[in-house]
């Protein structure tokens, strides 16, 4: 009894030691979503397959067929299809020597594809199953994404941009865009943002409107656009500086915070008192390299 009293205490005292009182207050407390997070949660839901109607439309965003509707067919068919619509038709149920099998049925300019999932169809409609299928994306979706965002003003957090052909550019970040217009993306993210900046360069990014998808950890439209101005966040912060943060780029006498907003958290962090004061090193996987004098950037390497 003795030692379960006194475990008990051990394990009572640790808790404070490892999870500060703060932290354990964090856990009760109730998230805050920001403005965007609201945005996608409220309007954008990834349907389940007992959702689709017949009917709903598909666009290929890559050149080849869908690996997983061409694996059944004993010729995959020839062409391009980036661009093509796939028109969901049915869920056909047939049963061989290894049990029951469910196909997904498309058409594609005349010609069926399937997606065949060994299972039932009453199992998979009755939980929430959806093909997997990335190189498809469903045009309700691209449309509403549209309808939504396009002549929106909205403000862009990466400086990583495409170009009109689809070629990496740098762009600048923290700045307002407004919203040409959404298209679909690729299999990784399906939708490209198309936007304007203040300065007439026209871009676009890839992103996903489900904050859940795996793809969205850096990526969905809550990272990547802020909807109020972001600069605001950031008074103290002077102009010369914060233009250097939008490219992305570091100057002499910028704090370890502002360093840090334009370029990232480093990789790597030394730090050697000298007789001036305390110096730090700072360096990144991408070849920064910068060094701080008593938190004042005087040498930097891009």
């Amino acid at each position: 009894m003795l030692r379960v009293v006194l475990f008990s205490a051990f394990v009572a005292v640790a808790s404070l030691l490892f999870y500060p009182v703060d932290a354990r207050k964090k856990k009760s407390e109730k998230i805050e979503i920001t403005p965007e997070e609201a945005f996608l949660d409220n309007n954008f839901k990834e349907k389940s397959l007992r959702e689709w109607s017949s009917g709903r439309e598909f666009v290929c965003v890559t050149h080849g067929l869908p690996v997983l509707l061409g694996i059944n067919m004993l010729s995959s068919p020839d062409g391009d299809f980036m661009g093509k619509i796939f028109t969901y038709k049915l869920l056909k149920e047939d049963k061989d020597w290894n049990g029951s099998k469910t196909s997904v049925v498309f058409e594609c300019e005349g010609r069926e594809y399937e997606y065949v999932v060994r299972k039932g169809a009453a199992e998979i409609l009755s939980g929430d199953f959806r093909p997997l299928l990335p190189e498809l994306v469903p045009t309700d979706y691209i449309e509403k994404a549209d309808s939504l965002l396009k002549g929106r003003t909205v403000y862009i957090r990466s400086a990583s941009w495409q170009d009109s052909a689809g070629v990496d550019i740098k762009g600048r970040k923290y700045v307002p865009v407004v919203v040409k217009g959404v298209g679909p993306g690729d299999k990784i993210l399906p939708l490209k943002v198309v936007f304007t900046d203040g300065r007439g360069v026209t871009a676009s990014v890839c992103t996903t409107m489900y904050r859940d998808a795996i793809s969205s950890q850096y990526t969905s439209f809550d990272k990547l656009f802020s909807f109020g101005d972001i600069r605001e966040k950031y008074p103290d912060i002077s102009d010369e500086v914060w233009e250097a943060i939008t490219r992305v780029e570091v100057v002499p006498g910028m704090t370890k915070n502002e360093t840090m907003i334009s370029v990232g958290y480093p990789d790597n962090v030394r730090k050697i008192p000298d007789n001036a004061g305390l110096r730090e090193y700072w360096s990144y996987n991408n070849g920064i390299y910068l060094v701080f004098q008593d938190g004042i950037l005087v040498r930097f390497r891009m």
